[in-house]
């Protein structure tokens, strides 16, 4: 089913390049297979396309930190997190994804 299901959002993108819940749809599938470089590409093009989407951009960047190796990628999403922090003062899953990854460096 799932190869099935990734054409059809494949075909959906092809019709709407520009249908963000689709690129979502897809970074969600590739997710589940265990691509994550996949699915961290497609979630950047769904938050790329419709960008208040802060549940799945904050998803998106906690998963992109768990998978990056090193060091300095998780800086950049810690300065990712801070700069949306500043943006959306009341975004509460960037403050918890934050606290997750500084726990997952060991700053807390």
């Amino acid at each position: 089913m799932t190869d099935d299901e990734i054409r059809q959002v494949q075909e959906a993108i092809r019709q709407n390049p520009k249908n963000a819940a689709a690129y979502s749809r897809l970074a969600e599938i590739y997710e589940k297979q265990d691509e994550k470089e996949l699915a961290y590409h497609y979630y950047e093009k769904s938050n790329q396309l419709f960008p208040n989407t802060q549940t799945k951009y904050a998803l998106h960047m906690l998963k992109k930190g768990e998978f990056s190796e090193k060091e300095q990628q998780l800086e950049k999403e810690i300065f990712k997190f801070e700069q949306m922090i500043k943006e959306q003062p009341d975004n509460s899953y960037a403050y918890r994804f934050l606290a997750e990854i500084y726990e997952h460096i060991g700053k807390i």
